[in-house]
C-alpha cells in the first residue's frame, strides 16, 4: 500500500482593509457639508500589509483622493483597487477623507482647516493607533488630481515628517482655478472662500512654486498623462473626450511646476506618459512609483540648514514649532543655518525648540538657538533685527 504525505503550509494572511473613524477636534466641522453630499463623517480606509504584525513597525503611505471622490474610492475595486495595486507593499496605506477642501485651511472659514486636520489630528492619531516607523524616510504622501496638489502642499508644510511626495495628474498649479465658473464647478464654493482675493497674498502663499524651498530635502514625483488614450484601458467614449482634455490641460502645468521646483534645488522626477484623467492610468502610475521610483527613502531627518516659507499661524518647521500672534498677512520665510535662525517678513513669532525653549520676537529678526538647554535667564528672548 502506498502512503502519501502532504505538506500543508498555512496560507499567508491577505492584506487587511479597515475603516476607521477620524473625528476632528475642531479643525474640520463635521456638521458642515464636507462638499460631497454622499459623505457622512470623517473616516479613513487603512490597508494593512500581508502578515501584519502589530509588534513590528512599518512605513506609511498617505493616499489622497480627488475632488469628486471620498475616502472610499482608493479601496473600491472599480477605481483605486488599492489591495491589488499596493497589496504587496510592506507598508501601511492610509486613505483619509478630504471632502472638497483641497487640503487647505480655508481663508477666514472656521471649521474648514483641512491642512491642520491632516497634520495636527490625522497623522498623530495614525501614529497612535498603528506601529509606524520613525524617520521621514519611511513617511510618504501621494494623491491624484486634487490630492496631487494636496500631497505636495502637505509635504511642504511638514518637511520634517514626509520624506517623499507623489502627485499623479495633480492640479499642481492652483492659479488655473482662478476662473470663478471652473472653481465653483469643481469645489462648489467661491474661490475667495478658500483662498481669499484672487492673486492676493494668501492665494499666492499656497502656490507650490512659493513653497518650493520647503521641499528642498524631499523626493518628489510628478506624473501626468499627455491626453492620449491607451487601448487596454478600455475607456468609454465620454472619458476619451472630456478626460483627455483635462489631462492635457494638467500636463502643461506639471512641466511648469517641475521646472520651478528644480530651479529651487528640489529633487524632482517628472513622469510623462500616454494617458487621460482616469483610474486606469492612476493605478498604473502609482504602481510605477512603487516599483520603479521607490516610495520610501529620503534625506536627513533634520538638516542643519534649511529654508521654510509659510503663511500659517502655527505649524512645525523641521524640528521647530512656530506660532504667530496673528496669522501672517503675507508669506513669511524662516532660514536656519546651524544654530542661527533668521525670520523674514512681518509679525510676532514664537519659536519653540526640541528642548522646550520658547523664543519670541518681532519680525524680521535673527537669533541664535540654544543647542541643548534653555537659557537660564528666561524662556523668552528678543531677537536682533535682521
Amino acid at each position: 500500500m502506498l502512503a502519501f504525505a502532504f505538506l500543508v503550509t498555512p496560507a499567508q494572511a491577505a492584506p487587511q482593509l479597515l475603516t476607521i473613524g477620524l473625528p476632528s477636534a475642531g479643525n474640520v466641522d463635521a456638521a458642515q457639508p464636507l462638499f460631497n453630499n454622499h459623505v457622512v463623517g470623517l473616516r479613513a480606509k487603512v490597508l494593512l500589509p500581508d502578515g501584519y504584525d502589530p509588534q513590528r513597525r512599518y512605513p506609511v503611505l498617505y493616499l489622497l483622493h480627488g475632488i469628486s471622490d471620498d475616502y472610499r474610492v482608493w479601496a473600491d475595486r472599480r477605481y483605486g483597487d488599492i489591495a491589488t495595486v499596493a497589496g504587496d507593499q510592506d507598508a501601511i496605506v492610509v486613505m483619509p477623507e478630504g471632502g472638497r477642501g483641497f487640503f487647505v485651511d480655508w481663508y477666514g472659514r472656521p471649521g474648514r482647516a483641512w491642512a491642520r486636520y491632516y497634520l495636527d489630528e490625522i497623522v498623530p492619531e495614525i501614529e497612535r493607533r498603528f506601529p509606524i516607523l520613525t524617520g521621514r524616510a519611511h513617511h510618504t504622501i501621494a494623491g491624484i488630481s486634487m490630492g496631487g496638489y494636496g500631497a505636495l502642499a502637505l509635504a511642504a508644510r511638514a518637511p520634517g515628517y514626509f520624506g517623499a511626495a507623489v502627485s499623479i495628474s495633480g492640479i499642481v498649479d492652483i492659479r488655473q482655478m482662478r476662473t470663478p465658473a471652473l472653481f465653483d464647478w469643481w469645489v462648489r464654493a467661491p474661490y475667495t472662500a478658500m483662498l481669499g482675493p484672487v492673486g492676493g497674498p494668501f492665494a499666492r502663499a499656497h502656490e507650490i512654486e512659493r513653497l518650493a524651498p520647503n521641499l528642498r530635502d524631499t523626493r518628489v514625483l510628478i506624473a501626468s498623462g499627455n491626453g492620449t488614450v491607451v487601448p487596454q484601458a478600455r475607456d468609454p467614449l465620454w472619458s476619451m473626450l472630456a478626460l483627455s482634455n483635462t489631462e492635457r490641460f494638467l500636463d502643461g502645468s506639471a512641466t511648469t511646476i517641475t521646472r520651478s521646483l528644480r530651479g529651487a534645488g528640489v529633487d524632482v522626477t517628472l513622469r510623462r506618459a500616454s494617458g487621460i484623467h482616469d483610474w486606469w492610468y492612476w493605478r498604473r502610475d502609482l504602481r510605477w512609483a512603487e516599483t520603479a521610483w521607490g516610495l520610501f527613502g529620503a534625506g536627513p531627518d533634520s538638516p542643519s540648514s534649511w529654508t521654510y516659507a509659510t503663511i500659517d499661524r502655527s505649524g512645525t518647521a523641521w524640528d521647530l514649532r512656530y506660532a504667530f500672534a496673528e496669522r501672517p498677512r503675507a508669506l513669511v520665510t524662516l532660514r536656519r543655518d546651524g544654530d542661527l535662525l533668521r525670520a523674514e517678513g512681518r509679525g510676532t513669532l514664537t519659536v519653540t525648540t526640541v528642548a522646550g525653549c520658547a523664543l519670541t520676537a518681532d519680525l524680521p529678526f535673527t537669533v541664535t538657538l540654544p543647542r541643548e538647554r534653555c537659557p537660564a535667564s528666561s524662556p523668552s528672548t528678543g531677537g536682533t533685527p535682521g
